[in-house]
């Protein structure tokens, strides 16, 4: 699932695929107002990290080496960007086929739905009725179903 959460983020930055490196940096470093407070930089270099983006010298200095402390920056790095996105206007994360979807993933938008009780967020996530080992709130989500006419 983690091509979806680039795609996402690529999504609320306004990144092409098709985007020079430079056009890249550029917006990335804009967004960077949407990440206020003292760990800007961190969460900047961070989605720099996941998203394959190079901003210079000084981003390997501010992404951690160890594993889990990188997916915990990933994690308040996304949250950072779309919070700062949904106090503007509102936002809707759509994720398809969630039941495929990795343990960190699931952590990601399981933070991400922290959000939604304060901010104009919304995330409307798809999935196989019935799929056992649900994580966490995912399990216990009501689910819709539509019929046919």
């Amino acid at each position: 699932m983690r091509r979806p959460i680039i795609q996402i983020l690529r999504g609320a930055l306004g990144i092409g695929p098709t985007e020079a490196a430079a056009i890249t940096r550029t917006k990335l470093r804009a967004a960077g107002r949407a990440l206020s407070g003292s760990e800007a930089a961190q969460n900047q270099a961070a989605l720099a990290h996941l998203l394959g983006i190079d901003i210079g010298p000084g981003q390997a200095q501010a992404v951690p080496s160890d594993p889990r402390a990188l997916q915990s920056q990933l994690v308040l790095a996304t949250r950072a960007l779309l919070q700062g996105l949904a106090e503007r206007s509102p936002v809707v994360v759509a994720v398809e086929d969630l039941h495929w979807a990795d343990p960190a993933s699931i952590d990601l938008l399981t933070v991400l739905l922290e959000i939604t009780d304060f901010q104009p967020l919304m995330i409307l996530a798809t999935s196989r009725p019935h799929t056992e080992g649900m994580p966490g709130r995912f399990a216990s989500m009501p689910s819709a179903t539509s019929g046919t006419a």
